[in-house]
């Protein structure tokens, strides 16, 4: 299609690009303002030896804003400004281009602002309040681009400088200019438009405006030119496409128009088609009852070129405002559209937000790829849309995390859930998923809705995976106790208030020591024990175990160290290692550092993983823990039987001991306890070869029910609490005696 970027109306012939025509010896002053030379260079060149609407080029250099500044201050001529945004500081452009507006009120000067670091934008509102022609990379203009840029410049620069006799007619355009460029809404944008324009030509609002959005939405389908404004005799119109107006003479008119790209001024309508780089087109339609005279078609004609300016800068304004508020992959509003909502809307009674959070996500694009994944997305988008029409408001917060905001009765989690009962159609793959969900009841604005919400659903994929929870209270004191203690948790290192207490594993044969456990714990200022079950998931979610973690490893290492030196023997010594630990990309380097600095061999650590890990059948995990153990080091699966291991995915593994969970030990009371686990887990590893150690071993009655099985190894309060440096050191020189 056609652009219209570098044509407004035409009312008398110019000659051609190329053409032969008569030169003025009059030459158009445009001033290069750049700090680097070679730009100055390259621009002259690229445009010597040109005219353009019969007259040459001149050019004038500077090469600070403070330098453009004298020049502007002594030759009224300049036309054009080619001004880097970057020169002495960061902001010295745009400062400059206050000084030209505000300063030196040189209105009629068109100024390009240009820049050699992409991605840096001046301030919207610089754009807006300033009447800045254009603004690109300095990479994007080519020969071509830059006199096309320069023609558009130069012709508004003529036309405003001939109009500025008519100081009312300027006013108007400026008026009128700097008004729509204040509307950020199609809609105000659009009345603002028909208001202008026919206030401009002092005609009756009677006219529409239709916009058209050739970008494929995200179901790859053409948007249609619909009408975002109208008045007069077509009020009634907004919102309805143009091809289902009830005026079968304007539709084809408007439709010709958009095809060619190209205004249309006939007796009875005037109709002005407009073109952005980013492809997006705009239409206005008004009747004209009486012919135009001169000075309104040369009204007319800078108008379009300063509309032209304001649709495109419009057109940044909502393509920017549309990466800010709406999800580029599934086309829902995103997290911030949704704070933005609850926070603006009142809400009536009865209102309910609920979080929708696809279980186990991550395996479907691990598996399928990220191309089926975001297909997947968006088919659970328009499900959404398409079966709950009730809600108000329906988002992506978060990866594969939706919002749901309407009716509570509506969105009870029944129905919610019935969205996903029947498999989605994905690339010829028939995908079942399930969702658990959070959820509030909400009906003032603002507030915590979406982080109550994010609670609760939280808490729901802990206790009820696949379920739902609505938001309580106590998930309240519960947020702000883990906040504080994590809070507290930060300093407890530095304070040494962390330490490592160590718990000996031994036969059960004879009851012959092996080695120990590193536990890590916690004694906060007031001198009471913090239970590992609560800071340890804390310092796993907040990332703090990696760091926590390369600590107990290196303390616990050297302490092997410094014990096998003591008491002249060799020991092991386990400590446990997080999937987060696990998964960070420093894990083996610093467990080798542990290692390396301690002077211990591999063969005496032993690490301890739980199944979670294992069951993640991550590429990357996996072949670390084949090299870990072809270096020597052991591995242990810690807390065997609590998740949910394939046996026969674990028999591939190189895992060297299964770890009996204290609470499969426990129901063992006599000799005649019914507890299968145990025996099942130590039969398991005789088959599979590896070594079976039992926890929390508490009664010589749970040691003889173990040891009957096959059971070899256990640890436990029958034969040590875990203890501190000083006090293992005391319990091993009364076993041992000390060798030093």
């Amino acid at each position: 299609m056609p652009s219209m970027s570098d044509d407004v109306l035409v009312f008398q012939d110019e000659p051609a690009q190329g053409a032969p025509a008569k030169t003025s010896t009059q030459g158009w002053t445009i001033l290069i303002v750049d700090d680097d030379p070679d730009v100055h260079e390259a621009t002259i060149f690229s445009l010597s030896g040109l005219s353009i609407h019969g007259r040459p080029l001149r050019f004038v250099s500077a090469y600070s804003a403070a330098e453009a500044r004298r020049l502007l201050e002594q030759d009224d001529q300049v036309a054009v400004i080619l001004l880097d945004v970057v020169m002495e500081d960061e902001q010295s452009g745009l400062t400059l281009v206050r000084v030209i507006r505000d300063e030196l009120a040189l209105d009629e000067v068109r100024i390009i602002l240009r820049t050699g670091q992409p991605g840096y934008a001046p301030e919207m509102d610089v754009i807006r309040d300033y009447d800045i022609n254009d603004y690109k990379c300095k990479t994007e203009f080519s020969r071509t681009r830059l006199y096309s840029t320069l023609t558009t410049a130069l012709r508004t620069y003529a036309q405003l400088r001939a109009l500025k006799i008519s100081q009312q007619g300027l006013e108007r355009i400026i008026n009128a200019s700097g008004k729509l460029m204040s509307e950020h809404g199609w809609h105000e944008f659009s009345l603002g438009v028909i208001k202008q324009v026919t206030g401009l030509l002092q005609l009756d609002p009677q006219g529409l405006v239709c916009a058209y959005r050739p970008q494929q939405d995200h179901d790859g389908l053409r948007g249609a030119a619909q009408v975002l404004a109208a008045t007069g005799r077509f009020r009634g119109l907004e919102q309805q496409q143009l091809q289902a107006l009830p005026h079968p003479d304007l539709v084809p008119v408007i439709q010709r128009g958009l095809e060619r790209g190209q205004h249309v001024f006939d007796e009875d309508h005037l109709l002005l088609v407009f073109t952005t780089s980013q492809g997006s087109e705009l239409a206005v339609y008004l009747d004209k009852p009486r012919p135009l005279d001169e000075t309104e078609r040369q009204l007319l004609q800078v108008f379009c070129s300063n509309l032209e300016v304001c649709f495109e800068n419009l057109s940044i304004f909502q393509q920017l405002e549309d990466f800010a508020y709406r999800d580029q992959r599934v086309g829902l509003p995103n997290r911030i559209a949704f704070e933005r909502h609850l926070a603006s809307e009142t809400l009536p009674a009865g209102y309910r937000l609920s979080l929708v959070d696809i279980d186990d996500f991550g395996r479907f694009t691990d598996t399928l790829g990220s191309q089926v994944g975001d297909a997947l997305l968006r088919q659970v988008a328009r499900r959404l849309r398409s079966e709950l029409p009730e809600a108000i408001f329906i988002g992506r917060i978060d990866g594969d995390q939706f919002g749901l905001l309407g009716p509570a009765e509506q969105l009870v989690p029944e129905r919610v859930t019935a969205c996903f009962d029947r498999p989605f159609e994905v690339e010829g793959q028939r995908i079942v998923l399930t969702v658990t969900q959070g959820f509030v009841d909400v009906s003032q604005p603002g507030g915590d809705a979406l982080r109550q919400a994010g609670l609760a659903l939280k808490r729901a994929k802990v206790e009820r995976r696949t379920g739902a929870l609505a938001f309580s209270d106590d998930m309240q004191t519960d947020a702000q106790r883990q906040v504080q203690m994590l809070q507290r948790l930060r300093g407890a290192l530095g304070k040494k208030q962390l330490f490592l207490a160590f718990q000996p594993q031994v036969t059960l044969q004879d009851g012959s020591l092996l080695g120990f456990e590193a536990l890590l714990r916690w004694r906060d200022d007031d001198g009471q024990m913090v239970p590992p079950d609560q800071f340890i998931p804390l310092a796993e979610s907040s990332g703090l175990i990696v760091g926590l973690g390369e600590w107990v490893a290196r303390t616990a290492f050297a302490t092997l160290a410094q014990l096998q030196a003591r008491y002249r023997r060799e020991f092991r010594m386990a400590i446990n290692v997080s999937i987060v630990q696990f998964c960070h990309p420093d894990f083996r380097a610093q467990l080798h550092d542990c290692q390396v600095s301690a002077g211990v061999k591999p063969e005496q650590i032993e690490l301890e993983i739980t199944e979670s890990l294992l069951m993640a059948r991550d590429k990357g995990v996996l072949e670390l823990l084949e090299d870990l153990a072809d270096e020597g080091f052991r591995i242990a699966i810690d807390d065997f039987g609590t998740g949910y291991s394939s046996l026969r995915y674990l028999a591939d593994l190189p895992i060297h001991q299964l770890k009996i969970d204290r609470s499969f030990v426990a129901p063992i009371v006599n000799e005649h306890s019914k507890t299968t686990l145990p025996d099942m887990i130590q039969r398991l590893g005789h088959e599979l070869g590896l070594s079976v150690l039992a926890e929390g071993v508490e009664t010589q009655v749970q040691a003889d029910y173990l040891r009957r099985m096959g059971c070899l190894e256990a640890q436990g309060y029958m034969f040590a609490r875990p203890m501190p440096l000083a006090e293992l050191c005391d319990w091993l020189d009364a076993r041992l005696g000390s060798q030093e």
